[in-house]
């Protein structure tokens, strides 16, 4: 009767604990799996993070680089055209210098040939004869 009855319940709490520790022991397994999970997706989040901010850096010293390449190419440009300004300059005193010296030259033939028409002309002085001795 009643001890039967008992005995048949402590068989069954029995059994219920033990399905129950069973539930517990899965439940806590479940749990260390999703804290490793859990811990790995930190871990690989952190690593994308580094990784970010390094692309970041990266991208931004790139850009840096850019401007500078582009500022230091206009001061290039604007130095290119100054040497240029300054060279065309030369080149046109070069000319007006090669016209002067086309001009004293013909101004010379001209002197030197009215010069020796005077001195067919005219009886040489003593300054002239000096003067040719001299060249001479």
């Amino acid at each position: 009767g009643a001890a039967g009855e008992a005995e048949e319940r402590r068989a069954h709490a029995t059994q219920e604990n033990a399905h129950w520790e069973a539930e517990a022991e899965r439940n806590k397994r479940e749990l260390l799996e999703e804290r490793a999970r859990i811990r790995r997706l930190t871990d690989q989040a952190e690593a994308l993070e580094i990784a970010n901010k390094g692309a970041a850096e990266a991208v931004a010293e790139a850009e840096f680089a850019a401007r500078k390449a582009i500022s230091d190419a206009g001061r290039v440009d604007s130095i290119a055209a100054q040497q240029a300004a300054i060279l065309s300059e030369h080149r046109q005193k070069e000319l007006d210098g090669e016209k002067q010296c086309v001009h004293l030259d013909s101004a010379t033939s001209v002197l030197t040939s009215q010069l020796r028409d005077a001195e067919m002309e005219a009886p040489p002085s003593s300054l002239w004869k000096d003067y040719v001795e001299a060249r001479s």
